[in-house]
């Protein structure tokens, strides 16, 4: 299971990465995306084709689309929605989770989708929103120094502004 920005949790079931083209309306903009791309060597890249990852994830979305065409996220205690496959950038994943979820093969049958919305409300009501999250180091391996810097780093911060946001309150 993955966390999405603004979807909460939801299953993923397949990526894919595809070359897309960039362009700009803003040069400020452009010349910000041409110097990363280039390490500062000016160029041309207005049309720029860059290789990105999508997912595809099963996430519980309104029935109904946002004024401007936009997926909302639904409810599922005012059973608002449905689930549905949601194409998705890499970069809108917010947190990863240990949770594995074994989903059948067939995804556009109407019975299967239920099923795994059932599957979707029990692991939620067993974890309380508290879904244990994927450790890159234990249950990866990963062994970088800089990441567990990083790591240590964050979970600092992070306690620290907990501990403002007690101070506020009080």
């Amino acid at each position: 299971m993955i966390k999405i920005k603004e979807f909460g949790w939801g299953i993923c079931v397949n990526f894919t990465k595809k070359q897309v083209e960039v362009s700009f309306k803003n040069k400020k903009k452009e010349t910000l995306f041409n110097n990363q791309l280039t390490d500062g060597n000016p160029s041309d890249l207005s049309n720029k084709s860059v290789e990105t990852y999508f997912l595809d994830v099963i996430l519980y979305v309104k029935n109904t689309l946002e004024n401007d065409m936009k997926l909302v996220k639904g409810d599922l205690s005012k059973n608002d929605g449905q689930m549905g496959i949601v194409s998705v950038f890499l970069n809108s994943i917010e947190e990863i989770s240990q949770v594995k979820v074994n989903i059948p093969q067939d995804l556009k049958s109407k019975e299967n989708l239920k099923m795994i919305e059932k599957m979707h409300m029990e692991i939620l009501k067993r974890f309380s929103n508290e879904i244990p999250l994927l450790d890159p180091i234990e249950d990866m391996g990963i062994e970088n120094p800089k990441l567990e810097e990083n790591i240590k780093k964050k979970k600092y911060l992070l306690e620290k502004y907990d501990s403002l946001n007690v101070n506020e309150v009080n």
